[in-house]
């Protein structure tokens, strides 16, 4: 088989483990899907519109909204997913991408990158994901490794059963 392309980045855009990255923040409307009309929220939209419109090697990226711990869980998935939704919204009717190359989920605050404990470290979780999901229609490590997901070191997933160490087994004398 042929190599893969190497994904072209375009601005401020880089490619992490299969992620997108540009740096900054997609602004919302606070509890709400509505993007907010800023300068840096724009950026980052026509920046990964233009990184998929220059690779379409890339064939599906899965766009992933994230909330913080704050508030009903219920809510905050579904205001994830309503946001994710709103970035795909937004790259097929003014970034020019096809909605077929798009997927969303919304992980509410199942999936954060810091503890919910400090006003800076739930801003950080409040976040929107690009992942790369598919290269030339097949699916990449990144997707293939979903549902192998765990919190980086150190950090607390809200509602779920703290890790507890392995039971080490007693060493006979």
């Amino acid at each position: 088989p042929a190599p893969e392309k190497p994904v072209k980045t375009t601005g401020k855009a880089k490619i992490e483990n299969g992620l997108i990255r540009i740096p900054g923040k997609i602004h919302f409307e606070t509890d709400k899907a509505t993007l907010k009309d800023d300068k840096e929220t724009k950026e980052i939209l026509e920046t990964v519109a233009q990184v998929l419109k220059e690779n379409a090697q890339i064939t599906k990226t899965r766009i992933e909204g994230h909330t913080d711990s704050s508030g009903d869980k219920a809510h905050n998935l579904k205001l994830s997913q309503d946001r994710a939704d709103a970035v795909a919204k937004w790259l097929t009717e003014k970034g020019g991408i096809d909605k077929a190359r798009l997927d969303t989920k919304g992980w509410g605050p199942d999936r954060p990158i810091k503890n919910n404990d400090t006003a800076d470290n739930k801003e950080a979780n409040r976040r929107v994901d690009f992942k790369i999901w598919e290269m030339d229609g097949k699916q990449t490590e990144v997707a293939k490794n979903d549902d192998k997901w765990t919190a980086p070191a150190g950090v607390t997933v809200p509602g779920a059963a703290a890790a507890t160490p392995a039971a080490t087994p007693a060493k006979k004398p």
